[in-house]
């Protein structure tokens, strides 16, 4: 199958990928851009040299700059979550705003 995952240099995302990637899915990651990375590791290069693994940047609080991603894949799954608020990265904006135009454009191509 082909998966669109979000979360996946996260806790419970990188092992959702980790099962993925041993069941022979296609992934493809979302990862946020080099601005929402400042001062971290970038997980690109670790992500993509996993067999299987496609990334693409976006910033999940920005729906237009992930949701043309979605399109070809027969799963999505997301994992992202916060347990604090940092502007942007408000509860209201990650775990309901952005969760529910993931929801939507995840299944636009179903009907």
């Amino acid at each position: 199958m082909r998966i669109f995952l979000t979360g996946a240099t996260g806790f419970i995302g990188g092992h959702t990928l980790q099962a993925l990637c041993q069941q022979g899915h296609q992934v493809t990651c979302l990862v946020r851009t080099a601005a929402g990375r400042v001062g971290r590791a970038d997980p690109c290069g670790r992500l993509s040299a996993l067999p299987g693994v496609q990334v693409v940047l976006g910033n999940w609080t920005d729906p237009p700059s992930w949701q043309r991603h979605l399109s070809g894949h027969d799963a999505a799954i997301n994992t992202i979550g916060i347990i604090r608020e940092h502007r942007p990265a408000t509860f209201q904006a990650v775990h309901t705003a952005a969760a529910i135009a993931f929801f939507q454009a995840s299944t636009k191509d179903s009907h």
